[in-house]
């Protein structure tokens, strides 16, 4: 059984253990090819799930009204903690994530390399998706035991029939037993208009047992900053096994809460068992998959499919 938690700041956690070979970093997210199909589809699936006009107007209005009861915030807010849900939905499997790079053959897209990424939803079923990628190494500097490469990239990820465009950089640094990686990615929808977007930045640190990922998302509309969220990814070797934790911490004005959320898996069903706490109070709702939509159950007995 999987456990997450959510806090607000809201940070959500899954944490799982594993078997680590001694001396091997089993990070999944610890090559550039991952932390590019991570980073890639999370923003993609964050930049559909929530630049819509009305979601951010909405966005909005939440931060600016703070009169809402307990129970009525965390209804509004359902919306929101699903889009983000919905964005790393597809790597809560036991492996996270895996990829594969080949050579680009589609003349349908002028970019030479193209990535398949994998990963299992919180059923346990498959997710495929497919970017499409030119990266250019952009700057080299060695000196001594020190090493510093920056990349840039450019491509198309393939979500639901739609065509996101993707820019980024990546940069990476070696020193001894230390590695250091950074990825800033932009999503837009139109070629045209980079107005409305999704900025993800991400800094992943490697030192002796330890390997801590950090994404910040920065969603603008308008080009404007309507909201931050920032995901973490931490994993660390203990006792001769791997430990994996994520987390989520979102940024709304002065609103604040916790989410727990516990994975429950049955012959019948898989869903999501959530406690929160807001303001010193306590309560409890359910999620669980309807086909491609979520259905959240609270202790009212009243329903939202998302």
């Amino acid at each position: 059984m999987k456990k997450i938690k959510l806090m607000v700041p809201m940070c959500l956690i899954l944490a799982s253990s594993v078997l680590s070979s001694c001396g091997k970093n089993n990070n999944p997210l610890a090559n550039a090819q991952n932390l590019y199909g991570f980073g890639a589809v999370s923003s993609v699936k964050l930049l559909g799930n929530s630049i819509s006009t009305s979601s951010l107007k909405h966005l909005l209005s939440l931060a600016q009204n703070s009169s809402r009861t307990t129970s009525d915030e965390v209804k509004d807010q359902i919306d929101r903690f699903n889009s983000y849900f919905s964005a790393i939905d597809s790597f809560l499997g036991e492996d996270i994530i895996s990829t594969n790079v080949s050579n680009n053959s589609n003349q349908n897209y002028p970019y030479e390399n193209i990535m398949t990424i994998k990963g299992k939803d919180f059923e346990g079923k498959n997710t495929e998706y497919t970017l499409y990628y030119t990266e250019v190494l952009t700057k080299s500097e060695v000196e001594d035991d020190e090493a510093e490469n920056e990349y840039s990239l450019t491509g198309i990820m393939l979500l639901d029939n739609k065509e996101y465009y993707i820019e980024g950089e990546r940069t990476s640094e070696t020193e001894s037993d230390e590695a250091e990686n950074e990825l800033s990615i932009t999503a837009y929808l139109d070629k045209n208009d980079k107005s409305n977007r999704i900025v993800m930045e991400q800094e992943h640190s490697i030192e002796a047992n330890e390997s801590e990922i950090e994404y910040v998302y920065s969603v603008y509309s308008n080009n404007i900053l309507v909201e931050q969220t920032a995901i973490e990814f931490e994993n660390e070797k203990k006792n001769g096994k791997e430990e994996i934790e994520y987390s989520i911490s979102f940024r709304q004005g002065e609103t604040k809460g916790s989410y727990e959320i516990e994975k429950e898996t049955t012959s019948a069903k898989t869903e999501m068992k959530v406690t929160y706490y807001i303001d010193n109070k306590k309560g409890e709702f359910r999620i669980e998959a309807s086909g491609d939509k979520y259905t959240y159950t609270f202790e009212d007995g009243s329903k939202i499919t998302i």
